[in-house]
């Protein structure tokens, strides 16, 4: 699992197959935390993962599809790194297969 974006669920679809304990050690950090938009067994937890070198797109990709961001002027003089450290302050960070995510 090192796609840019994970699901909590599809992470908890995989338990079973959790012979390192790496899955459920990522499930009790993030238990309770976050926007808590996932429920399993009774706890929350928050719907996705973002991993940190692809944060920058995602918060890219996040403000296109909130406010209709396009490939024109004055869009194109955002400074994306800049908005995306702004915006990482709203998130917590969780580290999981050796890779640092973003949680909110």
């Amino acid at each position: 699992m090192t796609e840019n974006i994970l699901y909590v669920q599809d992470i908890v679809d995989n338990l079973e197959d959790d012979e390192s304990g790496e899955i459920k050690d990522l499930l009790e950090e993030l238990a309770d935390s976050g926007s808590r938009d996932f429920k399993h067994e009774g706890t929350w937890y928050p719907d996705v993962l973002v991993r940190a070198d692809y944060f920058t797109d995602f918060i890219r990709e996040l403000a296109e599809d909130t406010i209709g961001v396009r490939e024109e002027w004055p869009f194109t003089c955002i400074d994306w790194v800049r908005a995306a450290d702004e915006a990482s302050y709203d998130y917590s960070q969780v580290e999981f297969n050796g890779y640092t995510y973003y949680y909110r």
